[in-house]
């Protein structure tokens, strides 16, 4: 039998024998779809239109569809199979933004492929849990080229790396699937910058990447399992050269991949090269400097040293455990704020609203609170909430609050917790590094913010809601490009 998937401008046809599920179909032929939960029919993310032959649909399902989705054949790629020739279309698959702005540095260009006479491309990548950020660069003149950034299309295997490193273990070809999956996004980056800007993958003459430690297992095909069971042991800790074609990279031939240093299983690259970015370690003061997103890892200190951690904040800033939860992108609400005791939304690229993100997660919990529909517990209470305000609530199987009426984009009391959750992680890692550096929070000079995440929220909404000790709010600032520093000082 046929499957014949549908995205965006592309057609690809696929013969199965009816035996895996539809999401399963799209990882083995590498074609993204958001399935954060891992297969596990939990999140809802999944979905695609079907029109054909497939099973029955599921009370797993059903719980997570609206009647409307149903109606119109939505079905969650997890839960359905193809039984006869049949056709799939892939929804609410956008463009990812990538934060641009913020504090950078001035680099020195002393690159090991350096050659006027000669183009020269490096290449920066920041591989993130969530996304994927490539900055192309002119080695001899240091000016940057371009950027090709996306969602890391990993995702479709489970949006944290325990779900990722579950599925290398549980599937017989998981570690190579996902292995194949990072190499060909970055391989289509590269192909991406070439057509735009009429160089060859011949010119791309050196690579950095910078990641969490799994992130670097996955695209290496280095076993990733000891990092998922204590005591929490990587297989390596990188920190050396690769050749770019031993990873599957299409570059120069002599090419080579430098993989940023890792501090331990959790404590990643993305950190050692973001500290080294940010040029903490030459501050006096101490500083602390975290990435916010799915792993929550920081790290405190100065010219004089670090202390490291990372918390498992989980993926709900990242959209993937929240109802209408979605990444960056294009409809994404990524502002709220009020006006005249009203919410006000405003969603990325002024489009009709289709999820919330993380950014407008955090503006939203706080707004609530200002308001009196949520308490200090997080509790939604109607008999709290201001009369004015009561258009936007409503009683489902739990309360929600409705941000956008037009579109049914709403927060829902379990999303909420969900939020508390991870907030609780990284406020309680700042607080453990500070205790173990026997300090105070007046003894914190500065405050930097990194990741697609951190780089977005309004640093005061994160301190109304406990994301960020309040007390700080003065100190925070962002940084971006991480990996630059190492690809145009080092290499």
């Amino acid at each position: 039998m046929k499957l014949t998937i549908q995205k965006e401008n592309s057609v690809t046809e696929i013969i199965t024998d009816g035996n895996k599920s539809i999401l399963k179909l799209l990882q083995e032929n590498h074609i993204y779809i958001d399935a954060p939960c891992n297969a596990n029919g939990k999140c809802g993310k999944c979905k695609v239109q079907v029109n054909g032959q497939v099973t029955p649909i599921t009370a797993e399902e059903q719980k997570l569809l609206s009647l409307q989705e149903q109606m119109n054949d939505i079905r969650l790629a997890c839960l359905t199979k193809p039984i006869g020739d049949c056709s799939i279309t892939i929804l609410n698959q956008q463009n990812y933004t990538v934060q641009e702005s913020g504090m950078k540095s001035d680099f020195v260009i002393s690159p090991r492929a350096k050659d006027s006479t000669k183009a020269a491309i490096g290449l920066a990548v920041d591989i993130g849990t969530t996304t994927v950020a490539c900055y192309f660069y002119d080695l001899n003149s240091g000016k940057r080229l371009d950027t090709v950034s996306g969602l890391n299309e990993q995702r479709s295997f489970g949006a944290d790396v325990i779900s990722r490193i579950n599925s290398c273990i549980e599937k017989d070809d998981g570690k190579q699937l996902l292995k194949q999956t990072i190499v060909k996004q970055l391989n289509n980056a590269i192909d991406s910058f070439c057509s735009k800007k009429s160089y060859s993958y011949h010119d791309i003459m050196d690579i950095t990447i910078a990641g969490n430690t799994v992130m670097l297992h996955l695209l290496t095909g280095y076993d990733a399992s000891g990092i998922a069971v204590a005591p929490f042991t990587p297989t390596s800790l990188f920190g050396f050269d690769l050749n770019a074609k031993e990873i599957g990279i299409t570059t120069n031939d002599t090419a080579k991949v430098f993989l940023t240093d890792c501090v331990s299983g959790y404590v990643g690259g993305d950190i050692t090269v973001g500290v080294l970015s940010a040029k903490v370690h030459e501050e006096k003061e101490n500083c602390i400097y975290i990435d916010i997103g799915t792993n929550g890892e920081m790290a405190i200190g100065n010219q004089n040293g670090f202390i490291c951690c990372a918390t498992a904040a989980g993926p709900a800033f990242e959209g993937a455990t929240i109802q209408c939860g979605v990444g960056g992108i294009t409809g994404a609400i990524s502002k709220v704020t009020i006006k005249n005791n009203d919410i006000k939304i405003e969603t990325i690229g002024n489009q009709p609203a289709i999820g919330i993100c993380g950014s407008g997660l955090v503006d939203t919990i706080a707004c609530l609170l200002k308001l009196g529909v949520i308490d200090e517990t997080g509790r939604i209470d109607e008999d709290e909430i201001p009369t004015s305000l009561l258009y936007r609530y409503r009683e489902e199987d739990e309360p929600v609050f409705v941000l956008d009426i037009d579109n049914n984009i709403y927060l829902t009391q379990k999303d909420i917790r969900e939020v508390q959750l991870a907030k609780a992680a990284i406020c309680a890692g700042i607080q453990t590094l500070i205790h173990a550096k026997g300090l105070t929070e007046q003894d914190i000079h500065k405050v930097i913010l990194a990741g697609g995440f951190g780089s977005y929220i309004d640093k005061k909404s994160a301190c109304e809601i406990g994301l960020l000790p309040p007390s700080l709010l003065d100190k925070i600032t962002t940084v971006v490009m991480l990996p630059v520093w190492v690809l145009l000082k080092f290499c």
